[in-house]
């Protein structure tokens, strides 16, 4: 399956850096990393770290990151994380012999300290007077660390596989959901995940809406990067179903 990229100028994805040279956007803006010229680039300000956030704006399965330099302004010790999207987890309604399952007596007449209402950043599921009143439990997104990755200091372009570390971070991400699914004694599903194994089962779990490069180093001795091209490659969504 042909690759598309994911960070071209005709996509909907956004593109932020930590500085510009001089604030000179016009000649060293991010956008020139996009422009497929070979005599224009991002130049960043001096200081560390350096960084380049780009927001997807749709769900998108990253597979590959090309970047190419300016020798001796080269980033070093790059960190990549991703935020992953997060569908909603419908939760399944509790059978009514569950022991955190209210009775219909007791949803009919709350005691003095229950709340009338769940906090919104918790919401419960239960059956009531034999009423399904399940609800989505949203997925807390935060960004995960991918890996860390040492680039070359010269013109060259460089290629930096991620298909594995991401299918990694998601599988870690998932595993920490559900412990906390256990601990709270409530049975869940995904209602639009594949297999539990395999390619396809995989790609569901592993879509990002946004990723993040962090440049702890440089080669050049005042902390600035310069960057000619960055590509991010990977399968838009339809792509990818």
């Amino acid at each position: 399956m042909a690759f598309t990229d994911l960070s071209a100028p005709s996509t909907k994805t956004k593109v932020k850096v930590s500085s510009v040279l001089h604030r000179n956007v016009r000649e060293f803006g991010a956008a020139h990393m996009f422009d497929g010229s070979s005599d224009s680039c991002w130049n960043s300000d001096q200081g560390t770290p350096q960084w380049i956030v780009l927001r997807f704006l749709r769900p998108v399965l990253v597979c590959r990151l090309l970047l190419m330099f300016q020798g001796g302004f080269a980033g070093k010790e790059m960190q990549v994380r991703v935020t992953f999207h997060t569908p909603p987890l419908s939760r399944a309604p509790l059978p009514a012999s569950s022991p955190i399952a209210p009775s219909a007596d007791a949803a009919a007449t709350p005691c003095e300290h229950e709340h009338t209402s769940p906090p919104p950043s918790k919401p419960r599921t239960s059956v009531v007077n034999g009423k399904d009143s399940s609800t989505t439990l949203p997925m807390k997104s935060r960004p995960m660390l991918v890996g860390t990755f040492y680039p070359d200091d010269d013109n060259k372009s460089q290629s930096f596989e991620l298909t594995a570390a991401i299918r990694a971070a998601a599988q870690e991400r998932e595993a920490s959901v559900r412990g906390a699914e256990r601990d709270e004694d409530i049975r869940t599903y995904h209602h639009d995940r594949g297999p539990e194994e395999g390619e396809e089962g995989f790609d569901c779990m592993c879509k990002v809406v946004e990723m993040k490069l962090t440049f702890n180093g440089s080669s050049d001795f005042y902390g600035r990067v310069t960057l000619y091209r960055l590509a991010v490659w990977g399968l838009e969504e339809d792509q990818a179903t």
